[in-house]
């Protein structure tokens, strides 16, 4: 499915414009448009996380780019390395989107045991709970409990989305 309808690649290249676009377009903004301004911050962030995740697994070469990219933008959350969560220093515990990248590293690239990235998960439903306190996150957590599922299950992945 690599391929299927835009390379890994492209899709990196599509990100940073899109994201350089909206960027502009916030700095053009009156200041009393605030709250839209984090609401696009906060998309960009989940997109950005994503892309990384995609670019980690496809495109390794854009990954460094990528989380510099990313920090500029969003302060200093990511680190390439997996497990970093482990060496008792997480670059900010509470944001769930380091949880969610250090959860994907370290079941794709590390020697991820079921408690460990189950640890990881409930840090990453925590840090989401307490972001975002006043939302409904049913389905953001469904979603990512699905996710958790898929990581730890060593069935072939090539074969999950064949059956659609």
């Amino acid at each position: 499915m690599r391929n299927r309808s835009v390379s890994p690649e492209n899709l990196v290249c599509d990100y940073l414009k899109i994201e350089r676009r909206c960027i502009q377009y916030l700095d053009g903004l009156p200041l009393s448009d605030r709250k839209l301004s984090e609401w696009v911050y906060d998309g960009l962030g989940w997109c950005g996380v994503e892309v990384i995740k995609m670019a980690s697994r496809w495109c390794p070469q854009h990954v460094n780019v990528l989380i510099e990219d990313f920090n500029r933008t969003h302060g200093e959350l990511l680190t390439r390395q997996p497990g970093h969560f482990l060496d008792g220093s997480p670059t900010n515990t509470r944001n769930p989107w380091y949880w969610d990248y250090e959860l994907y590293k370290w079941c794709t690239f590390g020697p991820a045991t079921a408690d460990e990235a189950t640890l990881c998960h409930q840090w990453r439903l925590d840090s989401a709970r307490a972001t975002y306190e006043h939302a409904n996150l049913e389905g953001v957590f469904a979603g990512m409990n699905k996710e958790l599922e898929f990581l730890l299950n060593p069935r072939d992945r090539s074969q999950v989305y064949l059956n659609q």
